[in-house]
């Protein structure tokens, strides 16, 4: 159970995190037990769901379905992050980032 902000229920013993993912974050704790708290070089912190495959991870958030999930299966620790086509596009607090190629990549 993830909900952003306010509080929720305890669910198996664990309090339900409040952070979602894909949001920002500055510590793991926020993010929930099948999570860290990520980022790349050049972007804010962010819940990114530990991954194997992009099957693994969860849809964008409300109002930014037409993201997609993808599985960092490069990094050492592997999470989920969303593939972005453009400025404005990304969830509040990420801008989507573009490549030296011209082309935009991922919301950071």
């Amino acid at each position: 159970c993830y909900l952003s902000g306010g509080s929720c229920a305890i669910i198996g013993g664990e309090p339900c995190q409040p952070v979602a993912a894909y949001e920002t974050c500055t510590t793991a704790d926020e993010c929930g037990p099948y999570a860290n708290c990520v980022h790349f070089a050049d972007g804010t912190p962010f819940c990114g769901r530990r991954c194997t495959t992009a099957v693994d991870c969860p849809p964008p958030p409300t109002g930014y379905e037409t993201l997609v999930p993808a599985c960092n299966t490069a990094a050492t620790s592997p999470a989920c992050y969303l593939v972005c086509s453009g400025p404005g596009t990304c969830p509040t607090g990420h801008v989507c980032f573009r490549y030296a190629s011209g082309t935009y990549g991922y919301c950071a």
